[in-house]
């Protein structure tokens, strides 16, 4: 990723490794909607957060923290495709989400109905929910799932596809050639197939035909769509349907990802395994990340009593 060519794990391990003035803990996170959300939790007195520009620069930043021996230093990524793969988890310091990513562990708590109930049309979504007899949340899980599973074969067979911008303020993948607006309905394989092929002009020898057995047998797996389904797509994918189907709102993907982030309630938060972990980890490690909610301090040892992992 190119987004912040300047900024490099060995750059960011190296200023957490010179200020000697902080000695509390530095959280790691992928990007900035991540530094968003935990922002929310964490006392920025004995903590600092520190975006990372990508999943692979954090474990990264912890591989070279751990190799000088910098204690309270956590890592803290996407599940991605790891539950599904049942990829082992590289680093004590280095923690993952419950769901794929921040956004499906979002989406999947109740702060989805409160972004929904404010962004559609109460007559258009009730009609909607009815003549699919299905929520919207489960409605969009279903959409997204076809992209999830060419996301999922993109990475067992080391394809390289992109599905985002490689650089700041590239263009995106066009959700509109995958989602019909009028119907909100997906367009099909052939055509999410395409829009992926020619995103940046990439993979000019790849055969739909290939493609789309293999997407077929591991539709049979049955995984778990939470674990599956990327929420950043999810988020697209509502966006659409808002301008017309469910609403009348031109808002964007990043302004629904805000809208999510700022409204997810710290309750919900307190019932992720991901907060469990933090909670041991800072027992296990001594340390303190002071995570608030919204300024009541959590009593570690208290809390600890009812955490069983």
């Amino acid at each position: 990723m190119r987004i912040k060519s300047h900024i490099t794990p060995v750059s960011i391990a190296n200023s957490i490794m010179m200020d000697k003035t902080f000695t509390g803990n530095y959280v790691i996170v992928e990007g900035e909607s991540d530094s968003l959300f935990f922002s929310k939790f964490t006392d920025k007195t004995n903590n600092r957060i520190s975006i990372a520009f990508g999943y692979e620069n954090v474990i990264e930043i912890i591989k070279i923290s751990e190799k000088r021996k910098r204690k309270g230093v956590l890592g803290i990524i996407d599940s991605d495709f790891n539950n599904i793969l049942n990829h082992r988890n590289p680093s004590i310091n280095l923690l993952q989400t419950d769901t794929h990513d921040l956004e499906t562990l979002i989406i999947k708590s109740e702060t989805f109905e409160y972004v929904t109930n404010s962004l559609c049309s109460k007559r258009k979504l009730k009609e909607f929910e009815k003549s699919i007899n299905l929520s919207l949340r489960d409605y969009l899980l279903e959409l997204s799932k076809p992209l999830a599973l060419f996301r999922l074969v993109n990475q067992l067979e080391e394809l390289g596809l992109m599905f985002k911008p490689s650089f700041q303020d590239g263009k995106e993948l066009k959700f509109e050639k995958i989602i019909d607006k009028r119907t909100f309905t997906f367009l099909g394989e052939k055509q999410m197939f395409d829009s992926v092929k020619n995103y940046y002009n990439q993979a000019p020898a790849l055969i739909y035909e290939n493609i789309k057995e293999k997407i077929d047998k591991l539709a049979k797996k049955r995984y778990n769509i939470w674990q599956l389904c990327n929420g950043h797509d999810i988020i697209k994918i509502f966006a659409i349907g808002l301008k017309q189907k469910i609403g009348s709102k031109n808002i964007s993907a990043i302004e629904i990802e805000k809208q999510l982030i700022n409204s997810y309630d710290s309750a919900f938060f307190k019932e992720t395994d991901l907060f469990k972990k933090i909670i041991k980890w800072q027992n296990k490690n001594s340390r303190v990340l002071s995570i608030t909610i919204f300024g009541d301090e959590i009593d570690i040892n208290n809390s600890l009593e009812n955490i069983r992992l």
